[in-house]
């Protein structure tokens, strides 16, 4: 017969309590549950100071360096046998970039040039549609990936001379030139540039008291 285990009284197997002292008996160890530890209520202020702030959009990162194109001229100079050699004038916040333009290249701004003069649309075009793809690189890519291309620090230029030459004719419309004479510190270089208003500010917007108009 068991005993108490409190005073040591004899206690029947079935009884749940002392009849001596009333200590309860045969009591069953509890099992024990290990729950995950509640976790502590939610400090808002600190949730929220700590979410990322809705990004503006970020344009491609070439753009946020120190140099971006501001615009574009189409320039020529003369080659043998009465021939000439076209290039896009890339205006930069650095340099100034001379691409030279292929065959399809003039061709795409010939045909822009005699619809404008045919509609008599006077609309100056901002950007010719092959040019969309030096908007879409650095500039330091396009010295690389275009062949010929040469260039000039925009810091080492010291004026840009432009003077009205002549009257040309492109069978639809009558245009008058400059030359364009750029003078920097180690080399002069001279070309042909249509007279269209929008070119000479573009230039300005880079050069602004280098231009000379003549």
């Amino acid at each position: 017969m068991p005993f108490c285990e409190k005073c040591g009284a004899a206690v029947k197997p079935d009884s749940n309590f002392c009849p001596n002292c009333g200590a309860p008996q045969n009591a069953q160890p509890q099992t024990q549950f290990n729950y995950p530890p509640v976790p502590p209520p939610p400090n808002y202020n600190n949730s929220i100071a700590g979410l990322a702030e809705p990004s503006a959009f970020q344009p491609p990162s070439w753009q946020s360096t120190t140099e971006q194109i501001t615009g574009f001229i189409i320039i020529s100079k003369s080659k043998g046998f009465g021939g000439k050699e076209y290039f896009t004038g890339i205006l930069t916040t650095a340099q100034f970039i001379f691409a030279p333009m292929t065959k399809d290249m003039v061709k795409e701004v010939t045909n822009i040039s005699r619809q404008q003069a045919k509609s008599k649309n006077t609309t100056s075009t901002q950007v010719y549609p092959y040019q969309q793809m030096y908007l879409n690189v650095p500039p330091s890519n396009i010295m690389s990936q275009t062949s010929g291309c040469n260039s000039i620090q925009n810091s080492s230029i010291r004026e840009i001379n432009l003077k009205l030459v002549n009257v040309a004719s492109d069978g639809y419309a009558d245009f008058q030139e400059y030359e364009i004479r750029i003078v920097a510190d180690q080399q002069t270089l001279t070309f042909h540039m249509t007279k269209r208003d929008e070119y000479v500010s573009r230039l300005r917007q880079v050069y602004q008291e280098k231009i000379r108009l003549h």
